[in-house]
């Protein structure tokens, strides 16, 4: 479930009542009327609440930790420890996941190699990112129940444009903006970041 207002974050196995604070603090519901609905109305409206866009909004925050290239921690002004999936890249798996493993099959690549070109992207965050203050620019969730985020560095820098553009990220096929996908031609026929470490790999990443 998903609490929205300033305390943003996907909270595995949470409550029902983490609902009833979407439907109060959101769409000013009150407790008395949802809790005076039976069960399978709640669920329907729980179900549109889940399967909505979420409306953008941007927030400031500080960078804790980098997971991965595209999953970053970050800290809210509030004081609340959030984890942001960057919108609109894709980049190779740093972890044993069932993603890493397509990876692995789809572009005929071993794993571990994958995951080593994982862990430089994910060193290449850490060098953008460093404890930054950053803007983040809400555009949903993703299948995983994941908030997805443009994130702006302190000087305006687009996160993820400027990870397309190092070579060290792709243009998500998904959802992506054109200058994303021109970066990723020029990093590509540059040679920037990992296309020059692995070029196949990224060719077939980044379809």
């Amino acid at each position: 479930f998903l609490i929205s207002g300033s305390d943003v974050r996907v909270v595995p196995g949470a409550l029902i009542y983490q609902v009833l604070e979407i439907l109060v603090v959101d769409i000013k519901l009150s407790q008395e009327f949802f809790l005076s609905l039976n069960m399978k109305i709640k669920l329907v409206i729980l179900l549109l609440i889940i399967t909505t866009p979420v409306l953008a909004r941007t927030f400031k925050a500080e960078v804790t930790r980098v997971i991965d290239g595209a999953t970053i921690g970050v800290k809210t002004e509030d004081g609340k420890e959030i984890e942001i999936h960057i919108w609109g890249i894709d980049v190779p798996e740093k972890f044993k996941t069932h993603k890493l493993f397509w990876q692995s099959r789809h572009c005929e690549k071993p794993y571990w190699v994958i995951q080593k070109l994982g862990e430089k992207v994910a060193e290449k965050a850490e060098e953008l990112l460093d404890h930054e203050e950053v803007f983040i620019r809400t555009k949903g969730y993703d299948y995983y129940g994941r908030l997805l985020g443009i994130l702006y560095l302190e000087n305006g820098t687009d996160y993820g444009f400027e990870m397309i553009k190092e070579g060290y990220a792709c243009a998500y096929w998904k959802n992506y903006s054109e200058e994303y996908r021109e970066a990723q031609k020029e990093a590509e026929k540059k040679l920037k970041g990992l296309w020059a470490i692995d070029y196949r790999f990224m060719k077939c990443l980044c379809q």
